[in-house]
């Protein structure tokens, strides 16, 4: 026998994919988060995310169907915040729940992935439908490392595992860093770990100069299960709850709910953190077409410099002049390269006999006698007298242009074209 086949069996077996049974995806919020599987909700902080949440909380408590939520909260309390957020937003209380440590006078927060076990007996207690880790980065050990996936990912599991076994949506706040970029993957806090355990990922950001009246967007920038769900426009109100005042003051207790908008057509969720920044190769492209916009040939070795001056190294230079197809033209001896943007075809009239004989101020495109060419070529007939740095007439472009170079197979012209000697 082989090694491999002297090795036996432990924890691990195969399992054929002919046992498992084909299921649609099921979402708890329709095309935001996924049923068995994790969610990642981000944004600065301030703007909103656990508002959102408790808001969905609110629906679900009154749902046709109600569900139940756990929320597990690291930054609010449940009297000042969870509490009169939830019933602002209309919802029952008795089916969110807040998680408390039975001894009310220990220290010990909630951690994972030692206190896994417990959450997931409380999920199932209550037949939770969504958990709400707010935010994420607090419950993990403070002796694993959030800035490393492969800690992270220990954690990312253990919910994972309870999502499917407990059939619910376990949903994670998560912050953006400070890095200058669009880029929402580059800008969630922490590891890669929590966006790419994540089968959805949703920002909750300002909405331009409406941020101060309270606008937020809603947008998904990330959906393994279905495609990239419409941007949302939010609007994060002040409420006084009526009928409920403090306690002690037996004054009105103002909070605040969010409560939607509209779908923000206006709005591309690529844009979400604004508009992308044009690359290097993009801002050298268009200086290169403002360079060569008047389809002429122009020394490259001019244009180069100008580019350089700028700040452009000379790869990207080229790169930028391939992309936009920049036409190219050996001269002389020594040779001397020219550039010019490519020249739209002008339309020839029709013909009925060719024309010889002229020279280069009234030289003629050449071709057959009756069919026009749909094309137009760059040569034209060879003049009689001709210098460097005249001024002449091109047929072709019907303007004119002078003679940048005389040499033994013709002579060119500064508009592109090559009279025949």
């Amino acid at each position: 026998m082989s090694e491999i086949e002297d090795i036996p069996f432990g924890r691990w077996t195969l399992r054929p994919l002919s046992q498992a049974v084909s299921r649609q995806t099921r979402w708890l919020v329709p095309g935001l988060i996924p049923l068995r599987f994790l969610t990642l909700v981000a944004g600065v902080g301030g703007l909103g995310k656990s508002t959102w949440l408790l808001g969905l909380a609110a629906e679900g408590s009154v749902a046709a169907e109600p569900w139940e939520t756990i929320y597990v909260s690291f930054e609010d309390t449940a009297d000042e915040v969870l509490r009169p957020r939830l019933e602002a937003a209309g919802g029952d209380p008795e089916r969110v729940h807040e998680l408390v440590l039975t001894d009310a006078d220990s220290l010990e927060s909630f951690s994972l992935p030692r206190d896994v076990d417990e959450l997931q007996a409380l999920v199932r207690s209550c037949s939770a439908r969504l958990v709400v880790i707010d935010p994420i980065v607090a419950a993990v050990d403070a002796k694993l490392d959030a800035y490393k996936d492969q800690h992270v990912r220990q954690v990312l599991a253990q919910l994972w595992r309870i999502s499917r076994e407990e059939d619910c949506a376990i949903t994670m706040v998560g912050h953006l860093n400070r890095v200058p970029s669009t880029d929402a993957y580059l800008r969630i806090a922490n590891s890669m770990a929590f966006w790419n355990g994540s089968r959805s990922v949703v920002l909750i950001t300002g909405d331009g100069e409406d941020e101060q009246n309270g606008s937020r967007l809603v947008a998904q920038r990330k959906a393994n299960l279905a495609r990239l769900a419409p941007v949302q426009r939010h609007r994060l109100e002040e409420i006084v709850l009526p009928d409920t005042v403090d306690p002690e003051t037996g004054q009105a207790i103002v909070t605040s709910r969010m409560t939607f908008v509209e779908i923000a057509d206006d709005v591309a969720s690529a844009d979400i953190l604004g508009p992308a920044k044009p690359t290097k190769t993009e801002t050298a492209e268009t200086l290169l077409e403002a360079l060569l916009a008047d389809e002429e040939w122009h020394e490259s070795s001019s244009v180069k410099q100008l580019l350089t001056a700028a700040g452009y190294s000379d790869r990207t230079t080229q790169r930028a002049a391939k992309d936009v197809g920049v036409e190219d033209d050996r001269r002389g001896f020594p040779s001397v390269t020219w550039w010019r943007l490519p020249v739209a075809p002008a339309p020839v009239a029709p013909r009925t006999r060719s024309e010889f004989g002229a020279t280069v101020g009234t030289a003629q495109i050449s071709g057959s006698e009756d069919v026009a060419s749909p094309v137009a070529p760059t040569r034209t007939v060879a003049p009689t007298v001709a210098e460097n740095g005249a001024t002449v007439t091109c047929s072709r472009h019907e303007r004119q242009t002078t003679v940048t170079s005389i040499a033994a197979g013709g002579i060119y012209l500064a508009c592109g074209c090559r009279v025949d000697a």
